[in-house]
């Protein structure tokens, strides 16, 4: 009986902790960067936009208002954002994530 009781709690949190309910952690949002990263690898580079990472870190640089999703290689939106020109950061946890800007969709390792 408390086996049934314990794997019953257990795939209502593992429920509860795939939701997009209120449960589950906030969506990020683009933060203003403040430091430069030489360390950066440069993905994306042209006259209007940069993309690079470090760790942890997804920077953006633009000079014009941009669209830009962060996507989970599981379709989880971390976030979905239009920035406004300057520079940007976002903290990831480790791994592959689709990001989207505009017309353009990128993979991306961390």
């Amino acid at each position: 009986m408390r086996y049934k009781r314990t794997v019953k709690l257990l795939l209502a949190l593992m429920l509860l902790a795939g939701s997009s309910g209120p449960l589950t952690a906030a969506s990020r949002s683009w933060e203003t960067a403040r430091t430069e990263h030489p360390d950066a690898k440069s993905i994306v580079k042209d006259n209007e936009l940069e993309i690079k990472t470090v760790r942890g870190k997804l920077l953006l640089t633009t000079t014009r208002p941009t669209q830009i999703k962060v996507v989970t290689i599981l379709g989880r939106t971390i976030c979905s954002d239009t920035v406004q020109p300057g520079a940007y950061q976002l903290t990831l946890a480790h791994g592959v994530y689709l990001v989207k800007v505009g017309e353009m969709t990128l993979k991306v390792a961390l």
